[in-house]
């Protein structure tokens, strides 16, 4: 039995034209929560592990790391408001000594849209995938997280890697191309 969740996928703004046919509809308030980054092409992220997120819906957004199993956590803070206009959009900025750096992001794939606020839905638990635009310091990237560190069942893998595979822009093809697998312990 599959437990394919319901999955939904959009290409990000920047892909998109008024020919593109509209995805359904989208309430950003499935963001807030906790997720855990499971995959993700975002150099930044190499070298760490237990990566994840909590969206809060001030929008004061916090990811928690670690460098080592076992080692101290460590905590980057963000201020994050949805892009006005736009679909899944949104704008972070950094806070404290990263205040200089911002990013816009999106959510171009998820599971159980009705269910992603809940800890469980009926597929297993929510995920999502992002795409995360390039910055002076940063290339583009995709990540992929869910509401549980192992959560997202192989069927589900293969439609998020068939769907990926399937976008022929070349900067986005070179983000799909990166992505390695976050360790969580």
């Amino acid at each position: 039995m599959s437990r394919t969740s319901g999955a939904q996928f959009r290409l990000p703004t920047h892909l998109t034209n008024s020919d593109t046919p509209t995805s359904a509809r989208f309430d950003n308030q499935l963001c807030h929560g906790q997720w855990y980054l499971l995959r993700t092409s975002n150099q930044y992220w190499k070298d760490k592990l237990n990566i994840r997120t909590e969206c809060l819906p001030t929008g004061s957004d916090c990811f928690f790391y670690q460098f080592k199993p076992g080692g101290t956590v460590k905590t980057m803070k963000w201020n994050t408001k949805a892009v006005e206009g736009e679909t899944a959009t949104f704008a972070s900025q950094g806070t404290g000594l990263l205040r200089l750096i911002g990013a816009k992001w999106e959510v171009i794939g998820w599971s159980n849209p009705a269910g992603l606020d809940s800890e469980r839905t009926p597929g297993g638990p929510a995920w999502q995938v992002g795409y995360q635009h390039g910055t002076l310091l940063t290339s583009a990237a995709i990540n992929v997280s869910c509401r549980e560190p192992g959560g997202i069942s192989e069927e589900d893998w293969t439609a998020i890697g068939n769907w990926l595979a399937g976008i022929e822009d070349a900067g986005f093809r070179k983000a799909v191309e990166e992505i390695f697998t976050v360790t969580h312990e």
